[in-house]
């Protein structure tokens, strides 16, 4: 999933009208995986190496359920409750922000 991420333009999977002037940091772990940082800048993603340190949240997420609730397929109710996602950090909130301002190709 990532590397198909990473493939498309910065602006690709970002709403800029909903993004406006959001900015956040987020240290993404897929299970079974990698880490990768996050990070929404005014309207665009940007994806790098991970873990960093400085971020607003963490999450932990099994791949097939984090690609359902990107891609708009699933609400992220049942993923937190089922333990699919976990979010934890300084300030966890900023991800719901950041799940409305991707807007799935």
């Amino acid at each position: 999933m990532l590397p198909l991420i990473a493939a498309l333009p910065p602006t690709a999977l970002v709403n800029q009208d909903k993004a406006g002037s959001f900015r956040a940091r987020f240290d993404l772990r897929l299970r079974g995986g990698g880490r990768t940082l996050m990070v929404f800048d005014r309207g665009s993603l940007t994806l790098g190496p991970g873990p960093a340190h400085d971020v607003d949240a963490h999450l932990s997420a099994d791949p097939a359920a984090l690609m359902l609730v990107f891609i708009g397929r699933q609400g992220i109710t049942k993923p937190l409750l089922g333990g699919k996602l976990a979010a934890w950090g300084p300030r966890p909130w900023k991800l719901a922000r950041m799940l409305t301002a991707i807007s799935p190709p």
